[in-house]
């Protein structure tokens, strides 16, 4: 409901925060909201909450995609510092389609 209010009032949010709010609404309609370890992060995953330290010195805000780079990176300021786990992710589900009548053949 918040959403569609700002909608009507683009004008006045910035286009990055208002395409952020809209691609995690669209997740969370879609895909799976999980909570998760730092360990059990994977490639894509959207973070849905901000991740923050065991103290809450905000780290890496909610709306980023998870890559190499941010899963070694909060891995790493794991074992330093600590971070406020579990993590609230969305998990977009497999799209995997099958032709009907596809057979696959071994040799």
């Amino acid at each position: 409901e918040a959403y569609s209010i700002m909608r009507t009032r683009e004008a006045w949010y910035d286009p990055k925060i208002m395409n952020a709010m809209r691609r995690i609404l669209d997740l969370e309609s879609h895909g799976e909201v999980q909570f998760v370890s730092v360990e059990e992060l994977t490639l894509n995953m959207l973070l849905a909450d901000d991740v923050t330290t065991d103290a809450g010195v905000l780290l890496i805000t909610r709306g980023q995609e998870t890559t190499r780079s941010l899963i070694l990176r909060l891995q790493n300021y794991k074992r330093t510092r600590g971070i406020r786990e579990p993590i609230k992710v969305i998990v977009q589900p497999m799209d995997i389609e099958v032709e009907e009548g596809a057979e696959t053949a071994v040799t």
